[in-house]
């Protein structure tokens, strides 16, 4: 799931499918969204209650975390690219 779509935001599923640019909600539900809470980087506003009417989710702080450290290393690319892609290469 693109996290940046939900940033330090709470959407819903709606929203997140519009961030998405996507349609379907099981594909968003199964393939996106559930994975995300899997790995601990997306949480629900109401857990005890997953088919809430006004349900959102929003990023863990690990979630958060993440986000920060994707947002550092687009910081890098766009301002050192030539830099930026030799350290990616290189590491892998």
């Amino acid at each position: 799931m693109n996290i940046t779509v939900i940033g330090t935001q709470e959407l819903s599923m709606k929203q997140i499918a519009d961030g998405l640019q996507l349609k379907h909600r099981p594909t968003i539900l199964y393939h996106y969204i559930e994975p995300a809470i899997k790995h601990g980087i997306v949480t629900l506003l109401y857990p005890e209650s997953p088919r809430h009417p006004r349900q959102k989710y929003k990023l863990t702080v690990k979630g958060l975390a993440l986000l920060q450290e994707l947002n550092a290393q687009m910081i890098l690319r766009d301002v050192f690219p030539i830099v930026f892609s030799k350290v990616i290469l290189a590491s892998r």
